[in-house]
Order: C-alpha cells, then sequence, then structure tokens
C-alpha cells in the first residue's frame, strides 16, 4: 500500500488512471496527502464506496477542489465522514450536487454548515432537511437569509417551527417601511411564498422577531 509520502508525490496524471479499486484501498492518511490537483482527479465512482473513515480525513483544501461528479457520488454511508470544517468549504454549488440521502445523513449540526443558497439546491432539498437540522440554520445570506421564494414556499410547517426566532427574521433583512404604491421588496415576496400551513404555523416569538416595521411584509 502506498504511504503518505509516497501518495504525495502522485501527480494528478497518475492519479487519473487508479481504478476505483485502487483508491478503496488507500489508507485515510494516505488520501489525506494527495496534493489538491492530484486529489481533484480521483475517480468519481470511487467516492460511493469510500469508508466514512475515508472521507473524514479529507483535508478542507481538497474538498474545495471536488467536483459535482465527485460529489454526487457520496451515500449515506459517506456523509457520516463529513465534519463541519469540511463542509464549510463547500459552494453553494457542490452543496446542491449532494444527493438528498446524503444531506439527511448529516448530522443536523453539519448541516448547519451548508450554502443552501445553490441554484439547484431546489425545493426537493429544503423539503427533505429534517426538523432537528432548521435550529442549526442561521439568518445569514448562505442560508435562510439567501434562499429564494420558491425555494422557502418548500418549507413545510414543523420545518418553520422548529427555526429560531432570530433565523426567522432572516426572511426579511429590510428594515425599511413599505411607502403607497411601492412594489414589494424581495423579502416581502419570500414570507408570502409561505404556504398557508406553514404560515400558521409561525410562532408568537418568531413574529416578535420580525418587529413592528418588519411585520408589514407578511401583511402584503
Amino acid at each position: 500500500a502506498l504511504t503518505p509520502a509516497q501518495a504525495k508525490a502522485l501527480t494528478a496524471t497518475q492519479i487519473d488512471k487508479l481504478e476505483s479499486v485502487d483508491i478503496l484501498a488507500l489508507q485515510p492518511a494516505t488520501i489525506a496527502a494527495l496534493t489538491t490537483t492530484a486529489f481533484a482527479k480521483l475517480n468519481s465512482a470511487a467516492f460511493a464506496s469510500m469508508s466514512a473513515e475515508q472521507i473524514s480525513k479529507i483535508t478542507t483544501g481538497q474538498i474545495a477542489t471536488m467536483s459535482v461528479d465527485q460529489l454526487s457520488k457520496i451515500g449515506a454511508d459517506q456523509a457520516v465522514g463529513f465534519n463541519a470544517a469540511q463542509l464549510a468549504k463547500l459552494t453553494s454549488t457542490q452543496v446542491a450536487a449532494l444527493p438528498i440521502i446524503a444531506i439527511n445523513n448529516l448530522t443536523p449540526a453539519n448541516v448547519g454548515k451548508l450554502n443552501l443558497t445553490g441554484t439547484n439546491f431546489d425545493a426537493a432539498h429544503i423539503a427533505a432537511l429534517s426538523d432537528e437540522a432548521i435550529p442549526y440554520l442561521t439568518a445569514s445570506s448562505i442560508q435562510i437569509g439567501g434562499l429564494n421564494a420558491t425555494q422557502v414556499g418548500a418549507l413545510k410547517a414543523s420545518q418553520i417551527e422548529a427555526m429560531k426566532p432570530a433565523t426567522f427574521a432572516g426572511f426579511v433583512t429590510s428594515t425599511t417601511a413599505l411607502t403607497a404604491g411601492a412594489a414589494l421588496p424581495t423579502t416581502a415576496d419570500k414570507l408570502n411564498a409561505l404556504t398557508t400551513t406553514a404560515a400558521q404555523s409561525i410562532t408568537p416569538a418568531q413574529i416578535n422577531a420580525l418587529g413592528t416595521v418588519k411585520m408589514e411584509y407578511l401583511n402584503q
């Protein structure tokens, strides 16, 4: 078996020649020793059979180079190996490439590290987020604050109920009062994209978090 020192010397061209069975035989520490350029050339199919330990040793530099095809092969068994530092490095495009079954097998706290705003992170992805993961989401622009109306419309009542008030307030980022005849701000469109059932599940604490001015958006 290759040692970490030997793996570090492998070029992208050499890695590109490895079959899946060869990659799966690599020790976790050996995978971590690959250069980012070499790692990016790993056979995509191999990721479907990697162990959670192998996944856990992927460096933050390596994970940033993972292709959509590589990420699309991640399954439930592999997903449990990811850690927060790795997931925080994924772009919205990369996150959207993860199968729903993989996202559902991340720990709730690790879901809170994902960039959920990619256009390909669709309604099905949003609806699949567990109620246990929702409290770990934030109002930031890469999570609740960055969702579009279609994504917001996919949120279920139980997800809204599980959301922290400060996070819920992220649906409305502007505190500018509406003027007569003015077009609805994007944030108003987001709140109004909630289904009737989801809107009815908004808690008193979440309403208080909106504040008087932001409440105007909910009423439009």
